[in-house]
């Protein structure tokens, strides 16, 4: 039985013996042996996988966090408009997820809000919130801090730093 390699950018498991490409990312995988962190042109990142970066100029600070799924504990910060997905030519947000549509979702900053869309993905995103209310994302969510967005096998939390 042949031994299957897991890509060191996004995470994938079903790499074939010899493939020197990545089915999932499409990354060359011969030459790189830590696994990749998601950075932005204004990012640093740091120990412990999170990315600090100032927010864009009249947005507030705010980000999401993996908590389950591939890339657990890294962190995205968000801007005027974050789109979510396994493509990543599309996407700020990458995930490594199957089950995630290479566009799935995007998280815009609009009246002075943070408003998630689900972009038309095929497995479709849900919305948990921590009072525990459930919902399938049909159109625009404005998001509060500690809401968990479920896309695919994905967690993701976003948090926002309380305004001033």
């Amino acid at each position: 039985m042949a031994e299957y390699k897991t890509c060191p950018y996004c995470g994938d498991a079903g790499i074939e013996p010899g493939s020197p490409f990545c089915g999932c990312c499409g990354k060359d995988i011969r030459q790189r042996a830590e696994p990749e962190s998601p950075v932005s042109d204004n990012a640093a990142i740091v120990p412990d996988r999170t990315i600090h970066a100032q927010s864009p100029p009249g947005i507030p600070l705010a980000h999401v966090v993996i908590t389950e799924g591939l890339g657990t504990g890294s962190s995205f910060q968000l801007g005027e408009s974050t789109r979510i997905g396994r493509d990543r030519t599309r996407n700020q947000v990458i995930l490594g997820d199957k089950a995630v549509s290479g566009a799935h979702g995007k998280i815009n900053y609009e009246d002075r809000h943070f408003v998630y869309y689900d972009v038309g993905s095929t497995n479709g995103s849900w919305l948990m919130t921590p009072q525990g209310v459930r919902q399938r994302v049909k159109g625009p969510v404005p998001l509060r801090d500690g809401d968990k967005l479920k896309l695919g096998d994905t967690t993701l939390v976003f948090r926002e730093a309380p305004r001033d």
